[in-house]
């Protein structure tokens, strides 16, 4: 005669720690896509052009960002050029990291 099916040798999880485990997974998640934000540019440094205009005109730029290299006088801060655009900040973040990995500009202090 075979014997009858064993019940479990453990109890399951109570609900509590089903809920707490829940929980860390999605603030571990959310702390992995902060990680991986992109560096924001100097918010008080002034973006100034260190590289000819003839040289700019060789270089392989988005529009945005030739558009953005004539208002860049070495004066005007990013907070200044994020307050005086119609752009998303996150598009002006885009143009000047665009700028910044093409060596056209260089951030004073």
């Amino acid at each position: 005669m075979p014997s009858d099916p064993k019940a479990p040798s453990t109890l399951p999880p109570p609900s509590t720690f089903l809920r707490t485990s829940e929980s860390e997974m999605l603030i571990a998640a959310q702390a992995r896509a902060t990680t991986a934000m992109r560096p924001l540019p100097p918010l008080k440094g002034r973006p100034r052009v260190i590289v000819e205009e003839e040289a700019i005109g060789w270089t392989d730029l988005s529009a945005g960002a030739r558009a953005l290299v004539g208002r860049l006088d070495g004066k005007t801060t990013v907070l200044d050029l994020a307050d005086g655009t119609d752009a998303e900040v996150d598009a002006l973040f885009d143009v000047l990291a665009e700028l910044e990995k093409a060596g056209i500009i260089a951030y004073e202090t």
